[in-house]
């Protein structure tokens, strides 16, 4: 059976729970930064993308599609091999969206001890005001979600530390496969055969 909760616990727990959701606002804050400028770049490369001419006919206006989709593989590779599937280009997979995932996977998992923590605040704030109407499972949770919380900010730097090399070799797969990005070469090939075409 879960022991109950002191006061001294849910001070406790009120006092470090909002210290590490603060960091993990700073590290969303990061991931939201981020998110946003890759946005505009990829807002810029759509404005670029959908400027025609008038005196365009359908096989210019293919090929400046296609090569907007180019603009995007950096950016989003999924997204890249998607519009180029919808353009009639089957191109493969590659590891240039790999990088991507694990930056989503860490804006997850911190967004996930944001919400650990106002659990934790809100139980022990809860019990601070109100100590006989807590439920027998309070101090667990909050135990739970702050023992979480320290945790990953306590080992996320050392994961940091550890996943540079990994991230050095996902930027050094990724750059072949930028050169060698099935997308790429396909929409490549397809623009080529576009104006030898046309010539």
């Amino acid at each position: 059976m879960a022991a109950e909760m002191t006061e001294a616990f849910a001070a406790t727990v009120a006092a470090v729970a909002p210290v590490v959701l603060l960091v993990a606002v700073v590290e969303v804050g990061g991931h939201e930064r981020l998110r946003r400028e890759r946005a505009q770049r990829m807002a810029e490369a759509w404005v670029q993308g959908m400027e025609e001419r008038p005196d365009w006919d359908e096989t210019d206006r293919r090929i400046a599609r296609l090569r907007f989709v180019l603009t995007w593989v950096e950016l989003y590779p999924w997204l890249a091999r998607l519009a180029a599937r919808r353009m009639g280009v089957r191109a493969g997979w590659s590891t240039a969206g790999l990088d991507n995932w694990v930056r989503l996977t860490s804006l997850f998992l911190w967004t996930a001890v944001m919400g650990a923590q106002v659990v934790a605040m809100v139980v022990a704030l809860s019990a601070l005001r109100d100590p006989g109407s807590m439920h027998p499972l309070a101090d667990d949770i909050c135990m739970l979600c702050v023992v979480l919380g320290v945790a990953w900010v306590a080992v996320w730097p050392l994961v940091r530390v550890v996943a540079a090399d990994g991230r050095a070799v996902l930027r050094v797969l990724g750059e072949r496969d930028r050169r060698s990005n099935p997308v790429t070469r396909k929409v490549q090939e397809e623009i080529d055969r576009l104006e030898a075409e046309r010539q």
